[in-house]
């Protein structure tokens, strides 16, 4: 009985964010350079190559792989740590090269 007013939210929300854009004056078309797609693409298979070798997905290895203390959760997690802390460690390396160089 409720999966239809839940089926409802998920274009409501698209109707507000096409509204919100509308209103901030931020409705144009643009079309995608070429940094941006490869930049998405390779996000997207680094993505899919991390999802792949964590069986479960992060929900199941939040919720059960840490509390039962499995190995591979611990591991899994501790990688996806890394790779965060190096991510906003990379970012911000860029960010001040970028800035000298201006």
């Amino acid at each position: 009985m409720h999966l239809g007013l839940r089926g409802w939210l998920l274009p409501a929300m698209f109707v507000g964010a096409l509204y919100g854009g509308w209103t901030a004056g931020l409705w144009q078309h643009r079309w995608p350079s070429l940094v941006s797609v490869a930049r998405c693409v390779c996000g997207g298979l680094l993505m899919g190559a991390g999802a792949a070798l964590v069986p479960g997905g992060n929900d199941s290895l939040i919720l059960f792989g840490l509390p039962l203390l499995g190995p591979n959760a611990w591991l899994a997690f501790a990688c996806m740590c890394a790779v965060v802390i190096l991510a906003f460690g990379l970012q911000e390396v860029w960010r001040r090269a970028r800035g000298r160089s201006l």
